[in-house]
């Protein structure tokens, strides 16, 4: 499990450090590091700003609104 922490987006970058967020992103950004590294996904969530905000640096991640 040390390794996981670690792991990088695709692009090279860990997604909560490029966007300028803190910890309190951090189960948002473990989200859309997995989806990316399993090839992209769909994320439904009712949290959609902060999420849009992290897979900005993802490239196969869209974010879905279930507020609207």
């Amino acid at each position: 499990m040390r390794g996981v922490c670690r792991r990088r987006l695709p692009t090279g970058r860990t997604s909560v450090g490029t966007v300028g967020a803190g910890s309190e992103m951090a189960i948002d950004a473990f989200l859309v590091a997995d989806a990316d590294l399993r090839g992209g996904a769909v994320i439904a969530t009712c949290d959609a700003d902060d999420l849009r905000r992290l897979a900005a640096v993802a490239e196969r991640v869209q974010i879905v609104d279930l507020d609207r």
